[in-house]
């Protein structure tokens, strides 16, 4: 059985700006949410 994968950009989905804040969500929760404020030079 051959995978095929095909490519996939994930910016053709970040449309607007409840897409975007959803992904910052998911960003700062995988890298923990203290990293990310320190990064950004902002406080939660």
């Amino acid at each position: 059985m051959v995978l095929e994968t095909t490519l996939w950009d994930p910016s053709e989905y970040l449309d607007s700006p409840k897409a975007i804040a959803a992904a910052l969500d998911d960003i700062a929760r995988a890298m923990g949410i203290n990293e990310l404020t320190g990064d950004t030079d902002t406080s939660i």
